[in-house]
């Protein structure tokens, strides 16, 4: 364990590789030369959560992301990469990827606050209010005086309806002398939710009075004053807020959406330009200028405006959100849909791009029946990935991944099936094991896999694993050491391990199933055609994806046929907490599409 005074001096000295700490005008970035600093830096574990905490703080969410990614293969069982992970996957708008990264975490660390308190915001961030709740209740049961567990908890009520409960949870501790500001501000949405309006303001009012350098709060009650249909309130509530905080982005960009919303548009431009002015370098100050000029029917210098953003910052979301908006709103489907197929495939889950392309859809086909009225050739095509809904995503995506069998090595495709709920039971989903190994195994049909001759159980921080001392295998349980006795639990799992074996042989005797071993170190090249001929051995029909690191300086994610059932995959990167599920996604349907094909044609 790296001890907290490492991580200090780490964090002080890193600091002078980013840009001075801004948050009002977006994540600090260093530059292609600080980062390569910085990369032969974090090969010790604690410059590497150093560098994600510092990436955290400056909210550069692809950043921390990526150092969290290489502490957790560091570290294998330290429970803040796990929960670091998860927070920068819930800001990057990818709740279900969280949700499969801390499956196994929260087995791991049941008791570990940060592992618990990830785990329910991912169910907040999922708006599946039923687990939110039950897991922010765990969370605060356990550790009671923890209050950010007390508003999680309440927030969760409010997004399920249950504005009563919410009220009980919070009552007596937001109207107490003493109440902090989270507290004070949930129990004010409640009542806001509910649309009791009147005690909304009543309860930001007395937030306010209790927390007056509190920006967030004169928002919120100008919101309340405004849904009120009170204008002249919010309105003054926000000037008298924006007289003590002049430059405060939060506040300017209250005000520039208040005016929008009563599309006031000469107002709205005055302000928007204002925060321009304030903070030049904000980008909800262009995002709520764009915004302003599309809906006052200024598509064309929207669009000048963000073409200039998005050549400064080329890899910002709500700048290409809101360029799909004013591409949209022109009716120029050959640049809008690209758009809104990218945004889906970057965010499947946003609710603001799932709105937007519900709009956009509705637009284009109009446009596609007046064309095909008219007899003209259709001047656009509607990208396939838009028509299809989540549902019948997850439907067909679950379907797909049950064809597939996993021969390791490594947990990353079987995370990648969880993400997609198929759960297969499969002996080397969750195994190390070199691919000389799984040679062995099929070789020898699984001889002596599961006897108590050949099995042990090691401890990896505190988590029991299986070893098989025979074929060098070792399979993560996600069974705490203090959770089974460890006679007992060796016991189970080598009936378990038996139980896997046979099925194993079993699925690749019926010869339906297809076969996927990820050579993550690259140097086990030599083993595909061995494996290839293992496999046949059991099955002529059986198919076998072996999958491998693209090396290229331009990695791509791509697929070759080497014969007639085997098919070498390359990806951009293998990792366990930056999966690539697109790059996963295409290669096992274009795998599973050519392995159909191969299959009729036999049976014919």
């Amino acid at each position: 364990m790296m001890r907290s005074l490492d991580i200090s001096i780490a964090k002080r000295f890193l600091k002078q590789f980013f840009r001075p700490a801004n948050k009002d005008i977006g994540p600090g970035v260093p530059t292609s030369e600080q980062g390569s600093a910085i990369e032969e830096m974090t090969d010790k574990p604690d410059f590497l959560m150093a560098a994600a905490m510092e990436a955290r703080d400056r909210a550069n969410w692809p950043l921390a992301l990526k150092y969290w990614d290489k502490l957790k293969t560091r570290v294998a069982h330290l429970p803040i990469s796990y929960s670091g992970a998860a927070q920068a996957l819930i800001e990057l708008g990818r709740a279900d990827d969280a949700e499969v990264l801390l499956a196994p975490a929260i087995r791991i660390f049941p008791n570990e606050r940060g592992v618990l308190k990830a785990y329910a915001y991912v169910a907040s961030a999922r708006q599946d209010w039923s687990a939110a709740t039950t897991r922010w209740r765990t969370v605060h049961e356990q550790f009671p005086d923890d209050t950010e567990s007390l508003v999680g908890l309440a927030a969760a009520l409010r997004g399920a309806g249950k504005f009563d409960e919410a009220d009980a949870v919070l009552a007596a501790a937001a109207e107490g002398s003493s109440a902090d500001l989270a507290l004070m501000s949930e129990y004010a949405r409640v009542a806001a939710a509910r649309r009791g309006l009147p005690e909304a303001v009543r309860r930001w009012e007395r937030t306010r009075a209790h927390f007056p350098d509190a920006p967030a709060v004169r928002i919120s009650l100008a919101s309340a004053f405004n849904e009120m249909g009170q204008g002249d309130k919010a309105d003054a509530t926000l000037s008298e807020a924006l007289d003590h905080f002049p430059a405060n982005p939060d506040l300017l960009a209250a005000s520039g959406w208040l005016a929008n919303s009563r599309r006031d548009w000469a107002e709205a431009e005055r302000r928007w330009t204002l925060f321009r002015e304030q903070v030049p370098a904000h980008p909800v100050a262009t995002i709520g200028y764009a915004d302003m000029l599309r809906a006052a029917g200024r598509q064309d210098e929207a669009f000048v405006l963000l073409t200039e953003a998005l050549r400064k910052h080329p890899d910002h979301f709500d700048f290409h959100l809101h360029m799909a908006l004013v591409t949209t709103s022109r009716h120029d489907w050959k640049d809008a849909l690209p758009r809104w197929e990218k945004l889906k495939k970057l965010q499947p889950g946003n609710q603001t791009v799932q709105a937007g392309i519900a709009a956009a859809l509705w637009q284009a086909r109009l446009d596609l029946a007046l064309a095909a009225g008219d007899g003209g050739t259709p001047p656009f095509e509607i990208p396939p990935t838009l028509l299809s809904g989540i549902t019948e995503d997850q439907e067909a995506l679950t379907a797909l991944f049950t064809r597939f069998e996993s021969l390791g090595d490594g947990c990353e495709f079987g995370m990648v099936q969880r993400r997609f709920k198929a759960e297969p039971l499969g002996l080397l989903r969750w195994t190390t094991i070199g691919g000389d190994v799984v040679v062995r195994l099929l070789d020898t049909r699984f001889e002596g896999v599961g006897a108590p001759a050949n099995v042990t159980l090691d401890l990896w921080d505190g988590e029991y694993v299986t070893l098989d001392k025979r074929f060098r295998m070792a399979g993560h349980t996600f069974t705490r050491e203090n959770a089974e006795p460890r006679d007992r639990f060796l016991q189970q799992q080598c009936r378990r391990l038996a139980y896997l074996s046979r099925k194993l042989m079993e699925d690749l005797e019926a010869g339906e199933k297809i076969f996927v071993h990820a050579f993550k170190w690259g140097l086990e090249k030599d083993y595909i055609i061995p494996m290839y001929n293992s496999i046949r051995k059991f099955s002529e029909n059986n198919v076998l994806l072996c999958v491998r690191l693209d090396e290229s300086p331009s990695p791509t994610c791509r697929v070759e046929r080497a014969d007639e059932g085997l098919f070498i995959g390359y990806m951009d990167r293998f990792s366990t907490v930056d999966i690539n599920y697109s790059g996963w996604i295409n290669i096992c349907r274009s795998v599973a599409e050519q392995a159909t094909t191969r299959q009729q044609l036999i049976a014919e």
